[in-house]
């Protein structure tokens, strides 16, 4: 059964050819779908395999993306262009509602001949009809005729004899030059080559050098009577110049781009948008087990609420930012404040920070949080993530500014603090001046965002018309409270262990016969053993089940089970032993070792192997070769399989003879001699028993 994520009227792109494609229907029951490509104005439906669009898209072969059809809304178009439309429909309306058969090539070939002979209108004006129906996102509003994109704006003239342009006015020494293809590519050239190229050249500079290189004589030097004006080059210089390629798209998009708007404007209210960012805080920390040993500069998360500027949350780390630093930046954003501050040693009440809870979305860079595990926090949580292009600050400059401000006002107050002299030669070493710990840094931390959240902004983040009438202060602390209460504040409130579990990272376990392996370890709970998973592993088959794990602690995992619901997931007896107190990575290290291990001695392995065969067949061909050798009567006594106990007999009394051989009686090493050993009996004895034994096996066998 097709489990069905994909959806009616979603455009997919595959990465492979990058065409673009609009699904149409789908029909399950047949495991098929119709689809159209944006790529050819002249596209139609085409029937594919449903469970291979579902699989390329498991394999990320094809993506969602956004859809670039541009479809006039009724409110934007004329009374022509609604009246167009509808007449569109009309012809059309009926057909496209008849799903799928209006998919069907033979029954769409029908049709359109027959609108063709009652309407008149062509077969090729009623297939665009269609197409940009299919196409432009199968509503009524596809139909409505784009004049916009009509007309001659940005087309070239075809050069006659009258002059392109305006009239000369003023009269000068340049005669009158028309620009047509091959002076645009000329002006094309200079702009790649110089203006484009670095800011240090200018539309001036360009100018000259176009007609240094193209319009002046090559013995004279002078310019010829014929040139393009500056206002002409300007002019068809437009299409060619580049402005990201002039600057470069990070200083382009940090300093060039056009401001039409401010983070100010993107949220509603308290917990409809929260940024999160990382920053390597500028002093140097001690161990909290001898201060003496200096740590180096902890990594600080925080997390700040757009609407009214408060911080929600934060994280110090020593490790580096990654996912689990932002897992605990997220989880302490959630969490309540009071047991928060508590845990560190500080004492506040509700109303100091009350922020807690899930917000709507979460703003993020292209950092640790961009991974798989930001889809649990969809999915588990009901955030959505929102993605800050690289080199772009501005775009998360609420979160940015947090930590302008703390910097300006705890710097100087803190020993080991990193001052704007630290690379001078001759400049203090901030590291041996080191005397906070982790701990007492966190505190700090604390009073800061405490401070901050009460601090009066120079410039009021909101100017909606009813924060303006019930003149809320700008305070952040003050905008959050009126918020919540005025704004219908979007923090919803989930258990702390969901939270936990759904920040967790992802991974695929395996129901076995042992337990649930992950990572060569096995684990146990309640569930499995109540349905008896692991038996059923054992004698059916083996199944894969999501899990959730933390990095920190392999002793332990949640299986998620249906419905949003996780169980905790213990080692079983066997697997107790091994990996004790080990975290993820280590173990994944101790995986690669073990690996990498087996990968060097594989080709000592191979070599035993060959040897090994080598030797048995060097055995087998000196056997055949002196079978060869032997001097047979007849054919049947190469074959002879009669009087097979005898010869078995034969053999057994020559290898008894062999192997009894006694020592000789002049040997040195002999120092006594114990009783005699008694003759060998037929009738008494454990090995005569075995002996006769084997010769009546024998002798059934050839009967």
């Amino acid at each position: 059964m097709i489990i069905m994520s994909i959806m009616r009227n979603t455009v997919y792109e595959n990465m492979t050819t990058n065409e673009k494609f609009r699904v149409l229907a789908t029909l399950p029951s047949e495991d098929s779908a119709f689809v159209i490509s944006l790529k050819r104005e002249d596209s139609v439906p085409v029937k594919m395999v449903l469970s291979d669009i579902q699989n390329s898209i498991d394999d990320k072969e094809c993506v969602i993306v956004a859809d670039e059809r541009i479809v006039l809304s009724p409110g934007n178009a004329t009374d022509r262009q609604i009246e167009k439309a509808n007449a569109y429909w009309e012809l059309i309306g009926d057909f496209v509602s008849d799903e799928p058969d209006c998919y069907d090539k033979k029954i769409r070939s029908r049709f359109i001949s027959e609108t063709e002979k009652t309407t008149g209108k062509t077969r090729m004006s009623i297939q665009r009809l269609l197409y940009s129906y299919w196409v432009g996102g199968m509503t009524k509003n596809a139909l409505i005729p784009n004049y916009q994109k009509r007309g001659g704006r940005g087309k070239h003239k075809t050069i006659g004899k009258k002059p392109l342009g305006r009239p000369v006015i003023y009269k000068n020494s340049n005669k009158r030059l028309s620009i047509g293809d091959a002076e645009r590519n000329q002006i094309k050239q200079v702009i790649k080559g110089y203006y484009n190229k670095d800011t240090k050249y200018d539309l001036t500079f360009a100018y000259k050098k176009f007609i240094e290189i193209f319009y002046c004589d090559d013995v004279t030097g002078e310019i010829l009577p014929a040139y393009p004006t500056r206002t002409q080059f300007k002019y068809h210089a437009q299409p060619f110049i580049d402005m990201k390629k002039r600057a470069g798209s990070k200083r382009f998009n940090k300093d060039m781009r056009g401001i039409t708007g401010s983070s100010a404007t993107e949220a509603d209210g308290p917990g409809d948008k929260y940024q999160i960012d990382a920053t390597v805080a500028d002093v140097y920390l001690v161990s909290q087990i001898d201060r003496r040993q200096v740590i180096g500069r902890p990594v600080l998360y925080f997390v700040t609420d757009v609407f009214s500027r408060m911080i929600t949350g934060f994280y110090v780390s020593v490790e580096g930012p990654s996912w689990l630093d932002a897992m605990m930046a997220l989880q302490y954003t959630f969490m309540n404040k009071v047991e928060l501050c508590e845990k560190f040693g500080v004492t506040i009440n509700e109303e100091d920070w009350p922020c807690s809870g899930l917000p709507k979305q979460l703003m993020v860079d292209n950092g640790e949080l961009i991974s798989k595990n930001s889809d649990n926090i969809i999915t588990g949580l009901g955030i959505g993530v929102l993605n800050a292009s690289s080199y772009r600050p501005d775009m998360k400059g609420i979160v940015e500014q947090s930590f302008h401000l703390l910097n300006g006002s705890t710097k100087m107050l803190m020993p080991g603090a990193v001052l704007p002299d630290f690379r001078e030669r001759g400049g203090a070493d901030y590291r041996k001046e080191a005397r906070l710990n982790i701990k007492d840094f966190t505190q700090i931390i604390i009073i800061y965002i405490l401070k901050h959240n009460s601090r009066y902004m120079s410039r009021h983040p909101q100017q909606a018309e009813d924060i303006m009438h019930d003149r809320v202060l700008p305070v952040p602390l003050k905008l959050w409270n009126w918020g919540i209460i005025n704004r219908s504040g979007r923090l919803r409130q989930v258990d702390s262990d969901t939270i936990k579990v759904a920040l967790l990272p992802r991974a695929g376990a395996r129901v076995t016969a042992k337990g649930i392996k992950f990572q060569n370890l096995f684990f146990t709970c309640s569930t499995a053993i109540r349905e008896d998973w692991f038996s059923r592993a054992r004698f059916e088959k083996s199944w894969s089940c999501p899990i959730a794990y933390d990095p920190r602690n392999m002793e332990q995992i949640y299986i998620l089970l249906n419905g949003g619901a996780f169980e905790l997931c213990q080692r079983t007896e066997a697997s107790k032993d091994v990996y004790v107190d080990w975290v993820f990575e280590d173990i994944i290290l101790q995986r690669a070792v073990d690996a990498e291990q087996k990968l060097a001695y594989e080709r000592q392995t191979l070599q035993n192997d060959i040897d090994y065969d080598a030797k048995i067949e060097q055995i087998v061909n000196k056997a055949k070769a002196e079978y060869k050798l032997i001097d047979f009567a007849s054919e049947k006594q190469k074959n002879n399989l009669k009087n097979l106990n005898e010869h078995r007999r034969a053999e057994r009394d020559m290898q008894r003879a062999e192997e009894s051989a006694l020592p000789n009686a002049e040997d040195d090493r002999l120092i006594d001699v114990a009783r005699p050993i008694p003759a060998y009996s037929e009738d008494i004895g454990y090995s005569a028993m075995i002996s006769r034994i084997q010769d009546e096996e024998e002798d059934d066998e050839n009967e």
